[in-house]
């Protein structure tokens, strides 16, 4: 029987030496306090993230986003040990409820108000340009930066929890940086539209249409850019490229040589064509749909005697009253 005995107690301790018994696994009651201990720091960074009881958006405490995350994961590894059970599985949907969703939550904020900072540096920087009426190469990095920034500060914010937190963000950073990138627009686009006609004309075969194409935009532009001091420089340099493309034009047909207003009647200009120098002047009466308005321009397209023209007209005041039309005849050719 000793003998018995012995072998048996010796195939007990091969077994446990094998198969060792889980020492750590916890009781429901220590899974229960760790649960508890993660809720309360949960509960405490949901706080964090409330705009209202903060009056207005904070920096989350990290130490306190650290630690929430540190007992989440105690609780978790404490709670898998426990058997399958219903108190189990409520256990579970605490954590999950009660500490993981703030723990998310409260990276969505933070990340947040991350790129809302980006975009707050990047709208005084453009700012900045904004303010002293430079429009050039780096003005137009600025407000690309922006708006890429922008457009990834919407994607972000619109995860963030909760419409009171969601307007604030946008109230705070995006409102002001849409406001700074609207005052800058026009003058924007007029000069990439300005800088692509260059590129088009320092070419060795022009594209023609291309390059009226831009102008026409340019001046759509020019005739909503408020920065006056902006608004000279960009209709200088197109008047300029116009003169350029102008003496590419190898157009036969009659010629524009002026263009008047009509006295008394309402957007009605005079046009005079001349061909050769034995032919007789023509002229021809348009109605056109954009005002007269002294110190700005307008691109008009008409036809005459089976051929179509685009002109660039700048209006002046006369030197005895009424308006004066320096005209640059940007395009001419037969009508197809």
């Amino acid at each position: 029987m000793k003998v018995f005995r012995s072998a048996i107690g010796f195939m007990f301790l091969l077994f446990v030496a094998f198969y060792p018994i889980n020492a750590s696994a916890a009781t429901l009651n220590e899974a229960q306090l760790a649960v508890k201990k993660a809720e309360s720091y949960g509960g405490s960074l949901k706080w964090q993230m409330s705009v209202e009881r903060n009056n207005g958006i904070r920096d989350i405490d990290m130490k306190l986003y650290n630690d929430t995350k540190t007992y989440y994961q105690k609780a978790v590894t404490i709670v898998s040990s426990l058997k399958k059970s219903t108190a189990k599985t409520q256990l579970e949907a605490r954590l999950s409820s009660n500490v993981k969703q703030q723990i998310d939550k409260a990276a969505t904020y933070i990340d947040a108000l991350k790129v809302g900072r980006s975009v707050e540096a990047k709208r005084l920087e453009l700012k900045k340009r904004n303010d002293s009426l430079v429009m050039n190469h780096e003005t137009v990095i600025l407000y690309n930066n922006l708006s890429a920034e922008i457009k990834k500060l919407d994607r972000v914010v619109s995860r963030v929890y909760g419409k009171p937190n969601r307007d604030a963000f946008r109230e705070k950073f995006v409102n002001p940086a849409r406001l700074e990138q609207n005052r800058i627009i026009y003058p924007v686009s007029a000069f990439i539209e300005l800088e692509r006609a260059k590129q088009e004309l320092a070419k060795n075969e022009v594209n023609v249409d291309y390059v009226l194409d831009r102008f026409i935009l340019i001046d759509r532009f020019l005739e909503k850019i408020e920065q006056e001091s902006i608004y000279l420089n960009i209709a200088s340099n197109l008047h300029l490229l116009e003169m350029e493309l102008a003496d590419m034009n190898t157009f036969d047909g009659p010629r524009v040589i002026s263009v008047e207003v009509v006295e008394d009647a309402v957007n009605t200009i005079r046009v005079l064509f001349k061909g050769g120098e034995a032919d007789p002047v023509e002229e021809e009466y348009y109605e056109i749909e954009i005002p007269y308005e002294v110190g700005k321009n307008s691109v008009i397209g008409f036809e005459h005697g089976g051929y179509e023209y685009l002109v660039n007209i700048y209006w002046n005041e006369g030197q005895f009253g009424g308006l004066f039309a320096h005209v640059i005849e940007l395009d001419s050719r037969i009508i197809e």
